[in-house]
């Protein structure tokens, strides 16, 4: 399968894993401990905050699935500006994703040299690792794309993929 949508899989699978990082943020401001620790779920408990917090990740989540899936559109936004404004967005996103992820990775290095346990990383670190790895190479995908469109001379962002 060489069609557009085997070329975007990655943005795909960056829109589903939004909507999962956000299911699950949802279901824990609604109560929901599962996947938390003894610690955080006595936390989420006691803090007002914690529902805040969930619910802001909530609505994050939401609007990286929509960009998520602009890229993996297989055509750009028809207006330039359109696909500027989902560039800097998916750019901005990967950012954070992969300064998330990166910051588990000297602890988790560091446990591994002294010998110590890598459990601690589990669920959530490889999730960020996945999530900034989806995300970044839907990011990078549809830069290329619009970067060799006007290499072309593509008046039209969107014959991006043509």
């Amino acid at each position: 399968m060489t069609g557009p949508t085997s070329r975007g899989w990655p943005a795909y699978s960056a829109a589903v894993w939004a909507l999962v990082f956000g299911a699950i943020h949802l279901a824990w401001a609604l109560g929901w401990r599962a996947g938390l620790t003894p610690g955080q779920a006595r936390n989420a408990d006691s803090s007002p905050m914690f529902v805040v917090y969930a619910l802001a990740v909530v609505v994050l989540c939401a609007l990286a699935v929509i960009v998520a899936l602009g890229l993996a559109r297989p055509r750009p936004p028809r207006s330039e500006r359109g696909a500027r404004l989902l560039s800097v967005a998916a750019w901005a996103g990967s950012g954070v994703l992969l300064l998330r992820a990166a910051g588990s990775i000297v602890p988790a290095l560091t446990s591994l040299v002294a010998g110590r346990s890598l459990l601690w990383i589990l669920p959530w670190e490889p999730w960020f690792w996945l999530g900034a790895a989806l995300f970044g190479a839907s990011t990078w995908r549809y830069h290329r794309l619009r970067r060799q469109a006007r290499d072309r001379g593509d008046a039209d962002p969107a014959i991006a993929t043509h």
